[in-house]
């Protein structure tokens, strides 16, 4: 039989497609990471099982579907089916992500040696803070669920804060739903923030914030 090497923090083996959930979480932790490789039909330990019944064509678009609909963003990977010694395996092959973080069922996840583990809130923050430095346009990107409810020190100004509830990145009750909303009213953001001007532009159809 054959065997492959130890799990790692840029390999992690499935033993069927019945954990196609869990390794979800494992797609979402290599992208966060350093980018991935991830096998169906090989056990935890290295040793080659393969997946019982036939690779069809359709089975690796209904796994790319799946993923699809899971993770936000989306994820850059390739899905493809292998052979060893006429044993059937699907190879994932994820790529490291420019984006802040990734979600998995609205939940973010970091590799951690041979484990997906929950990014923690100070990594998120960190990872949260550096992407904004680069001036891309976040202002519409969503908050993961848990990250979503922190508790948040307002500092903003009443009318900036009716703009953001009127444009729905944060809620009534004062939770950000966006990175953009999330960095005005997060407690670390208040010193990165505390010399910046902050211009509000309407067009038809939404917002700027500038």
């Amino acid at each position: 039989m054959s065997r492959f090497g130890s799990e790692s923090e840029v390999v992690e083996y499935k033993e069927s497609l019945s954990e196609r959930e869990a390794a979800g979480s494992d797609i979402c932790a290599f992208a966060n990471k350093r980018g991935g490789t991830l096998y169906f039909g090989v056990q935890n330990n290295g040793s080659v099982r393969g997946l019982s019944g036939t690779i069809a064509e359709k089975a690796l678009r209904e796994l790319t579907q799946y993923y699809y609909d899971n993770l936000e963003p989306r994820v850059v990977m390739d899905i493809d089916h292998e052979m060893i010694e006429e044993l059937d395996l699907i190879k994932i092959t994820i790529r490291p992500s420019s984006q802040p973080y990734h979600t998995f069922r609205g939940r973010p996840y970091i590799r951690v040696g041979p484990a997906s583990k929950h990014m923690s809130q100070d990594e998120y923050q960190r990872r949260l803070l550096l992407y904004m430095s680069t001036n891309k346009d976040y202002s519409s990107t969503l908050l993961p669920d848990q990250i979503r409810n922190q508790d948040t020190a307002i500092f903003t100004g009443g009318y900036l804060l009716r703009e953001l509830k009127r444009d729905g990145l944060i809620t009534m009750d004062g939770s950000p739903r966006s990175i953009f909303s999330s960095w005005l009213l997060a407690k670390n953001g208040q010193e990165h923030a505390r010399d910046t001007n902050i211009e509000v532009s309407r067009s038809k159809s939404r917002s700027y914030y500038q």
